[in-house]
Protein backbone atom coordinates (compact mmCIF):
# COMPACT_ATOMS: atom_id res chain seq x y z
CA UNK A 1 0.00 0.00 0.00
CA UNK A 2 1.68 3.44 -1.13
CA UNK A 3 1.84 6.12 1.91
CA UNK A 4 1.80 8.47 -0.97
CA UNK A 5 -0.94 11.49 -0.01
CA UNK A 6 -1.21 15.33 -0.02
CA UNK A 7 0.72 16.86 3.04
CA UNK A 8 -2.68 19.44 2.68
CA UNK A 9 -5.35 16.21 3.23
CA UNK A 10 -3.64 14.52 6.09
CA UNK A 11 -2.97 18.17 7.90
CA UNK A 12 -6.85 18.51 7.58
CA UNK A 13 -7.34 15.17 8.75
CA UNK A 14 -4.95 15.55 11.46
CA UNK A 15 -6.90 18.56 12.75
CA UNK A 16 -10.21 16.75 12.69
CA UNK A 17 -9.06 13.69 14.59
CA UNK A 18 -7.67 16.31 16.92
CA UNK A 19 -11.08 18.42 17.51
CA UNK A 20 -12.23 14.81 17.64
CA UNK A 21 -9.48 14.04 20.65
CA UNK A 22 -10.66 17.63 22.17
CA UNK A 23 -14.88 16.35 21.80
CA UNK A 24 -14.07 12.95 23.70
CA UNK A 25 -12.56 14.39 26.45
CA UNK A 26 -15.29 17.23 26.64
CA UNK A 27 -18.33 14.56 26.31
CA UNK A 28 -17.32 12.12 28.74
CA UNK A 29 -16.33 14.33 31.25
CA UNK A 30 -19.56 16.28 31.14
CA UNK A 31 -21.33 13.35 30.72
CA UNK A 32 -20.07 12.21 34.16
CA UNK A 33 -20.35 15.75 35.75
CA UNK A 34 -23.75 15.35 34.65
CA UNK A 35 -24.56 11.85 36.14
CA UNK A 36 -22.87 12.64 39.95
CA UNK A 37 -24.95 16.05 39.78
CA UNK A 38 -28.40 13.79 39.30
CA UNK A 39 -26.94 11.79 41.84
CA UNK A 40 -26.91 14.43 44.29
CA UNK A 41 -30.12 15.66 43.73
CA UNK A 42 -29.05 19.23 42.31
CA UNK A 43 -31.94 21.58 40.75
CA UNK A 44 -32.11 20.01 37.19
CA UNK A 45 -32.28 22.42 34.24
CA UNK A 46 -30.41 22.79 30.76
CA UNK A 47 -28.57 25.27 31.30
CA UNK A 48 -26.15 23.71 33.52
CA UNK A 49 -22.08 23.60 33.73
CA UNK A 50 -22.09 20.17 33.30
CA UNK A 51 -24.47 20.30 29.67
CA UNK A 52 -22.47 22.85 28.34
CA UNK A 53 -19.37 20.50 28.52
CA UNK A 54 -21.24 17.45 27.58
CA UNK A 55 -22.79 19.60 24.17
CA UNK A 56 -19.75 21.77 23.16
CA UNK A 57 -17.89 18.28 23.46
CA UNK A 58 -20.34 17.09 21.22
CA UNK A 59 -20.34 19.66 18.76
CA UNK A 60 -16.56 19.46 18.13
CA UNK A 61 -17.33 15.81 17.59
CA UNK A 62 -20.04 16.70 14.65
CA UNK A 63 -17.49 19.01 13.51
CA UNK A 64 -14.56 16.92 12.91
CA UNK A 65 -17.04 14.03 11.41
CA UNK A 66 -17.98 16.71 9.31
CA UNK A 67 -14.80 17.41 7.98
CA UNK A 68 -13.79 13.56 7.77
CA UNK A 69 -16.86 13.07 5.76
CA UNK A 70 -15.57 15.90 3.45
CA UNK A 71 -12.15 14.56 2.90
CA UNK A 72 -13.74 11.49 2.26
CA UNK A 73 -16.13 12.54 -0.16
CA UNK A 74 -13.29 15.19 -2.35
CA UNK A 75 -9.95 13.23 -1.15
CA UNK A 76 -11.91 9.61 -1.79
CA UNK A 77 -9.26 7.80 -4.10
CA UNK A 78 -6.53 9.50 -1.59
CA UNK A 79 -7.84 8.45 1.40
CA UNK A 80 -9.71 5.40 0.83
CA UNK A 81 -7.78 2.45 1.45
CA UNK A 82 -5.59 3.98 3.81
CA UNK A 83 -5.24 2.54 7.53
CA UNK A 84 -7.18 5.32 9.23
CA UNK A 85 -9.73 5.56 6.49
CA UNK A 86 -12.04 2.87 9.09
CA UNK A 87 -11.20 5.65 11.74
CA UNK A 88 -13.50 8.75 9.62
CA UNK A 89 -15.99 5.96 8.93
CA UNK A 90 -16.00 5.21 12.92
CA UNK A 91 -15.84 9.02 13.82
CA UNK A 92 -18.68 9.51 11.03
CA UNK A 93 -21.02 6.72 12.83
CA UNK A 94 -20.32 8.13 16.21
CA UNK A 95 -21.54 11.52 15.88
CA UNK A 96 -24.35 10.43 13.59
CA UNK A 97 -25.56 8.01 16.55
CA UNK A 98 -25.15 11.45 18.74
CA UNK A 99 -27.41 13.67 16.71
CA UNK A 100 -29.86 10.92 16.85
CA UNK A 101 -29.71 10.44 20.84
CA UNK A 102 -30.60 14.16 21.54
CA UNK A 103 -34.05 14.37 20.26
CA UNK A 104 -34.61 10.75 21.05
CA UNK A 105 -33.71 11.78 24.45
CA UNK A 106 -36.02 14.47 24.39
CA UNK A 107 -38.70 12.56 22.93
CA UNK A 108 -38.38 9.51 25.52
CA UNK A 109 -38.73 12.17 28.76
CA UNK A 110 -41.44 13.64 27.18
CA UNK A 111 -43.12 10.09 27.36
CA UNK A 112 -42.24 8.42 29.71
CA UNK A 113 -41.34 11.28 32.22
CA UNK A 114 -37.93 11.10 34.86
CA UNK A 115 -35.81 7.46 33.30
CA UNK A 116 -32.62 6.37 35.11
CA UNK A 117 -28.77 6.02 33.44
CA UNK A 118 -29.68 2.76 31.49
CA UNK A 119 -32.66 4.27 28.82
CA UNK A 120 -32.41 3.63 25.59
CA UNK A 121 -31.59 7.10 24.34
CA UNK A 122 -28.87 7.39 26.93
CA UNK A 123 -26.97 4.11 25.97
CA UNK A 124 -27.37 5.34 22.58
CA UNK A 125 -25.43 8.51 23.22
CA UNK A 126 -22.90 6.34 25.38
CA UNK A 127 -22.65 3.90 22.14
CA UNK A 128 -21.83 7.01 20.25
CA UNK A 129 -19.10 8.82 22.76
CA UNK A 130 -17.22 5.36 22.37
CA UNK A 131 -17.60 5.17 19.26
CA UNK A 132 -15.64 8.45 18.53
CA UNK A 133 -13.13 7.84 21.46
CA UNK A 134 -12.15 4.64 19.35
CA UNK A 135 -12.15 6.71 16.20
CA UNK A 136 -10.28 9.59 17.72
CA UNK A 137 -7.40 6.47 18.94
CA UNK A 138 -7.05 4.75 15.76
CA UNK A 139 -7.02 7.64 13.58
CA UNK A 140 -4.20 9.53 15.38
CA UNK A 141 -2.51 6.23 15.96
CA UNK A 142 -2.89 5.40 12.23
CA UNK A 143 -1.97 8.32 10.36
CA UNK A 144 1.25 9.01 12.42
CA UNK A 145 3.12 7.04 9.16
CA UNK A 146 1.60 9.97 6.95
CA UNK A 147 2.63 12.66 8.44
CA UNK A 148 5.60 14.31 6.96
CA UNK A 149 6.23 17.23 9.38
CA UNK A 150 7.80 16.14 12.18
CA UNK A 151 6.26 18.96 14.36
CA UNK A 152 2.89 16.99 13.36
CA UNK A 153 4.37 13.63 14.51
CA UNK A 154 4.97 15.00 17.87
CA UNK A 155 1.75 16.94 18.14
CA UNK A 156 -0.23 13.71 17.32
CA UNK A 157 1.93 11.50 19.82
CA UNK A 158 0.97 13.86 22.57
CA UNK A 159 -2.69 13.93 21.23
CA UNK A 160 -2.39 10.32 22.10
CA UNK A 161 -2.60 10.23 25.47
CA UNK A 162 -5.64 12.67 25.87
CA UNK A 163 -7.49 10.33 23.13
CA UNK A 164 -6.54 7.33 25.49
CA UNK A 165 -7.68 8.47 28.08
CA UNK A 166 -11.25 9.85 26.64
CA UNK A 167 -10.92 6.19 25.32
CA UNK A 168 -10.81 4.71 28.84
CA UNK A 169 -12.65 7.12 30.56
CA UNK A 170 -15.73 6.50 28.19
CA UNK A 171 -14.88 2.78 28.46
CA UNK A 172 -15.81 2.88 32.21
CA UNK A 173 -18.92 4.55 31.80
CA UNK A 174 -20.20 2.21 29.19
CA UNK A 175 -19.87 -0.83 31.46
CA UNK A 176 -21.38 1.39 34.63
CA UNK A 177 -24.56 1.18 32.28
CA UNK A 178 -24.41 -2.12 33.23
CA UNK A 179 -23.51 -2.43 36.48
CA UNK A 180 -24.60 0.90 38.96
CA UNK A 181 -27.82 0.84 40.12
CA UNK A 182 -28.90 4.02 38.98
CA UNK A 183 -31.47 2.66 36.04
CA UNK A 184 -34.92 2.66 37.46
CA UNK A 185 -37.07 5.41 36.22
CA UNK A 186 -40.86 6.17 36.31
CA UNK A 187 -41.97 3.66 34.54
CA UNK A 188 -39.26 1.36 33.80
CA UNK A 189 -37.23 -0.50 35.91
CA UNK A 190 -33.66 -1.31 34.25
CA UNK A 191 -30.80 -1.96 37.09
CA UNK A 192 -28.99 -4.68 37.33
CA UNK A 193 -29.15 -7.89 39.29
CA UNK A 194 -26.79 -6.79 42.02
CA UNK A 195 -24.74 -10.35 42.16
CA UNK A 196 -24.69 -10.11 38.31
CA UNK A 197 -23.57 -6.18 38.15
CA UNK A 198 -20.77 -7.32 40.19
CA UNK A 199 -19.63 -10.25 37.89
CA UNK A 200 -19.88 -8.10 35.55
CA UNK A 201 -17.83 -5.07 37.14
CA UNK A 202 -15.42 -7.74 38.44
CA UNK A 203 -14.70 -8.93 34.99
CA UNK A 204 -14.95 -6.30 32.67
CA UNK A 205 -13.56 -3.68 34.73
CA UNK A 206 -10.46 -4.94 35.21
CA UNK A 207 -10.19 -6.21 31.53
CA UNK A 208 -10.98 -2.95 29.66
CA UNK A 209 -8.65 -1.18 31.81
CA UNK A 210 -5.52 -3.67 30.99
CA UNK A 211 -5.74 -3.66 27.80
CA UNK A 212 -6.51 0.29 27.01
CA UNK A 213 -3.05 0.35 29.63
CA UNK A 214 -0.98 -1.77 27.57
CA UNK A 215 -2.10 -0.71 23.71
CA UNK A 216 -1.71 3.01 25.17
CA UNK A 217 2.08 1.75 26.22
CA UNK A 218 3.18 0.32 23.18
CA UNK A 219 1.68 2.48 20.90
CA UNK A 220 2.69 5.44 22.30
CA UNK A 221 5.89 3.74 22.87
CA UNK A 222 7.49 6.08 25.58
CA UNK A 223 8.30 4.98 29.30
CA UNK A 224 5.60 7.49 31.06
CA UNK A 225 3.27 7.71 28.77
CA UNK A 226 0.60 4.96 29.74
CA UNK A 227 1.32 6.62 33.39
CA UNK A 228 -0.24 10.00 32.03
CA UNK A 229 -2.34 8.47 30.10
CA UNK A 230 -3.72 6.75 34.11
CA UNK A 231 -3.70 10.23 35.58
CA UNK A 232 -5.57 12.16 32.80
CA UNK A 233 -8.71 9.86 33.24
CA UNK A 234 -8.28 10.24 36.88
CA UNK A 235 -8.72 13.69 37.16
CA UNK A 236 -11.22 13.08 35.08
CA UNK A 237 -12.83 10.88 37.81
CA UNK A 238 -11.55 13.52 40.52
CA UNK A 239 -12.93 16.73 38.61
CA UNK A 240 -16.55 15.20 37.41
CA UNK A 241 -17.05 12.85 40.32
CA UNK A 242 -15.54 13.99 43.56
CA UNK A 243 -14.87 17.20 43.46
CA UNK A 244 -18.80 18.29 43.09
CA UNK A 245 -19.01 16.08 46.03
CA UNK A 246 -15.69 16.78 48.05
CA UNK A 247 -17.53 17.49 51.41
CA UNK A 248 -18.93 13.86 51.29
CA UNK A 249 -16.46 12.02 49.12
CA UNK A 250 -12.88 13.80 49.05
CA UNK A 251 -11.67 12.66 52.73
CA UNK A 252 -11.14 8.95 50.62
CA UNK A 253 -9.16 11.10 47.74
CA UNK A 254 -5.38 11.00 49.37
CA UNK A 255 -6.00 6.95 50.16
CA UNK A 256 -7.08 6.12 46.55
CA UNK A 257 -4.35 7.97 44.78
CA UNK A 258 -1.87 6.61 47.62
CA UNK A 259 -3.31 3.11 46.13
CA UNK A 260 -3.59 3.90 42.46
CA UNK A 261 -0.32 5.54 41.34
CA UNK A 262 2.26 3.41 42.54
CA UNK A 263 0.30 0.10 41.16
CA UNK A 264 0.63 2.21 37.85
CA UNK A 265 3.51 3.53 37.61
CA UNK A 266 5.24 0.01 38.26
CA UNK A 267 3.04 -0.78 35.32
CA UNK A 268 4.70 1.38 33.08
CA UNK A 269 7.89 0.33 34.12
CA UNK A 270 6.99 -3.34 33.88
CA UNK A 271 5.82 -2.83 30.00
CA UNK A 272 9.19 -0.83 28.93
CA UNK A 273 11.87 -2.09 31.15
CA UNK A 274 10.98 -6.21 31.79
CA UNK A 275 11.12 -8.87 28.71
CA UNK A 276 7.78 -8.53 27.40
CA UNK A 277 5.83 -11.27 28.57
CA UNK A 278 6.94 -10.79 31.97
CA UNK A 279 5.99 -6.87 31.64
CA UNK A 280 2.70 -7.32 30.49
CA UNK A 281 1.94 -10.04 32.89
CA UNK A 282 3.00 -7.97 36.15
CA UNK A 283 1.25 -4.70 34.47
CA UNK A 284 -1.96 -6.63 33.93
CA UNK A 285 -1.96 -7.48 37.55
CA UNK A 286 -1.61 -4.55 39.18
CA UNK A 287 -4.01 -2.96 36.70
CA UNK A 288 -6.10 -5.47 37.58
CA UNK A 289 -5.68 -5.20 41.81
CA UNK A 290 -6.78 -1.56 41.98
CA UNK A 291 -9.85 -1.90 39.74
CA UNK A 292 -11.81 -1.33 42.73
CA UNK A 293 -10.38 1.65 44.18
CA UNK A 294 -9.38 2.99 40.47
CA UNK A 295 -12.88 3.29 39.95
CA UNK A 296 -14.39 4.89 43.16
CA UNK A 297 -16.77 6.61 44.01
CA UNK A 298 -19.43 4.85 41.20
CA UNK A 299 -18.33 1.62 42.00
CA UNK A 300 -19.30 0.64 45.56
CA UNK A 301 -22.70 2.06 44.40
CA UNK A 302 -22.56 -1.43 42.59
CA UNK A 303 -21.89 -3.76 45.64
CA UNK A 304 -23.68 -1.96 48.35
CA UNK A 305 -26.99 -3.72 47.65
CA UNK A 306 -25.14 -7.15 47.56
CA UNK A 307 -22.77 -6.48 50.91
CA UNK A 308 -26.33 -5.04 52.49
CA UNK A 309 -25.26 -1.82 52.61
CA UNK A 310 -27.07 1.40 52.49
CA UNK A 311 -27.33 2.83 48.70
CA UNK A 312 -29.90 6.23 49.41
CA UNK A 313 -27.55 8.72 48.21
CA UNK A 314 -23.81 9.59 46.89
CA UNK A 315 -23.61 10.33 51.06
CA UNK A 316 -24.00 6.66 51.80
CA UNK A 317 -20.66 5.79 49.81
CA UNK A 318 -17.96 6.59 51.67
CA UNK A 319 -19.26 5.25 55.06
CA UNK A 320 -20.10 1.62 52.67
CA UNK A 321 -16.52 2.06 51.10
CA UNK A 322 -14.64 2.13 54.71
CA UNK A 323 -16.65 -0.61 56.51
CA UNK A 324 -16.39 -3.12 53.28
CA UNK A 325 -13.05 -1.91 51.27
CA UNK A 326 -11.05 -4.89 52.93
CA UNK A 327 -13.72 -7.25 52.14
CA UNK A 328 -14.39 -6.21 48.49
CA UNK A 329 -10.49 -5.93 47.95
CA UNK A 330 -10.01 -10.00 49.21
CA UNK A 331 -12.96 -11.04 47.29
CA UNK A 332 -12.20 -9.93 43.57
CA UNK A 333 -8.37 -9.87 44.06
CA UNK A 334 -8.10 -13.15 42.27
CA UNK A 335 -10.38 -12.70 39.37
CA UNK A 336 -9.53 -8.78 39.07
CA UNK A 337 -5.75 -10.03 38.19
CA UNK A 338 -6.86 -12.92 36.18
CA UNK A 339 -9.00 -10.92 33.92
CA UNK A 340 -6.17 -8.19 34.56
CA UNK A 341 -3.38 -10.00 32.86
CA UNK A 342 -6.17 -11.18 29.89
CA UNK A 343 -6.73 -7.88 29.04
CA UNK A 344 -2.81 -7.32 28.77
CA UNK A 345 -2.90 -10.43 26.14
CA UNK A 346 -5.29 -9.33 24.09
CA UNK A 347 -4.38 -5.91 24.06
CA UNK A 348 -0.75 -6.93 22.83
CA UNK A 349 -2.30 -9.27 19.92
CA UNK A 350 -3.94 -5.94 18.53
CA UNK A 351 -1.26 -5.05 15.89
CA UNK A 352 0.17 -1.71 15.80
CA UNK A 353 0.01 0.56 12.91
CA UNK A 354 4.02 0.13 11.67
CA UNK A 355 6.13 3.49 12.22
CA UNK A 356 7.40 3.85 9.02
CA UNK A 357 10.29 6.17 7.85
CA UNK A 358 9.32 10.06 7.46
CA UNK A 359 8.39 10.22 4.06
CA UNK A 360 11.03 12.97 1.99
CA UNK A 361 9.39 14.88 -0.79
Amino acid sequence: MSLKLATSSTNIILVALLIATAGGVLQIGGASWDITSHILRKPETFFTPSHAILYTGAGLTVIAATIGLVVSLKKRREVQGKSFYTALKLLIIGAAIQLVSGPSDFMWHSAFGVDGLMSPPHLALATGILASTIAAVMGVARILPYLESPRNQRIARIALMPAFAALWFSSIWYIFFFVLPLSNGQHFTFNPNPSAAIVIATTALPFISAMIFLVSARTIGKLGAATAVASIVISMNVLANIVPAYHLLGSFLPWQLLAIIPAIVGADIAVHKLRARTGMIIAGALIGAIFYIFNYPMLPMAFAEALHQPNASIADTLPSMYSTLSYVVGLTAIPSVLMGIVGTIVGSKIRRTPQVPMIIQ
